[in-house]
């Protein structure tokens, strides 16, 4: 098992940067249907423009900017998610919004150098990295471009985490995220234990997809 790190709350501003952002907007929509309110920052007008045909809450501009700066409302935001496939870029955000947002609570998504990078950024200018590892940018995009889905699976006293970790399924689910009985959201990292009760939501990116004889079959990254 894993330790829960503190708590977060329930709202998010996730900042993003990428030229196929459906792919990644797969986790905001999955967040919001569990009535978590984020907002999504992007510097690109087409991602900007999907974000808001889902029902997500935008901004479109560059955050380091002044002007979007200054339009950057962060009332009721306590949370930082970057998912950008530039670590430059992830760690520019992150330290920015260190003014802004606690440490624990700024989340980075792993690029294919964030290992060997992290050991020349310094520690205050990297967020704690999302999932478990080897999850990175690559590997996600790959996989929601293959089928892959987040999913939320809320259990009970019928139905417990240790039964979910025991069903039958194909593929790998990797835990994200967890939302709490009343409705507060903790982002997951790799050194994070997990061991949800009742009333608990995981939030878990699914790899596995139904074939054409409605068999289920593993997504490889």
């Amino acid at each position: 098992m894993m330790t829960l790190r503190s708590w977060l709350d329930n709202r998010w501003i996730i900042s993003q940067g990428y030229r196929k952002p459906d792919r990644l907007l797969a986790l905001a929509e999955c967040l919001q249907k569990e009535e978590v309110p984020l907002l999504v920052v992007d510097t690109l007008w087409d991602a900007i423009r999907d974000a808001r045909m889902r029902g997500l809450r935008t901004l479109c501009g560059n955050p380091l900017a002044a002007v979007v700066d200054d339009r950057l409302d962060l009332a009721g935001l306590g949370h930082l998610l970057t998912l950008t496939p530039q670590r430059e870029w992830n760690a520019l955000l992150c330290q920015h919004f260190r003014r802004d947002f606690p440490a624990r609570q700024i989340f980075t998504i792993r690029t294919e150098k964030h290992q060997q990078a992290r050991l020349k950024l310094a520690e205050e200018h990297q967020g704690q990295p999302l999932g478990p590892e080897p999850l990175n940018f690559g590997q996600l995009a790959g996989l929601i471009s293959r089928g892959a889905h987040f999913r939320a699976t809320r259990f009970s006293e019928s139905y417990d985490f240790k039964q979910w970790q025991q069903q039958d399924a194909s593929g790998v689910r990797m835990p994200v995220a967890l939302i709490s009985p009343d409705r507060h959201l903790r982002l997951l990292s790799d050194s994070d234990e997990v061991g949800p009760g009742a009333d608990w939501t995981l939030i878990y990116l699914d790899t596995a997809e139904k074939a054409a004889n409605g068999k289920v079959r593993e997504i490889s990254g």
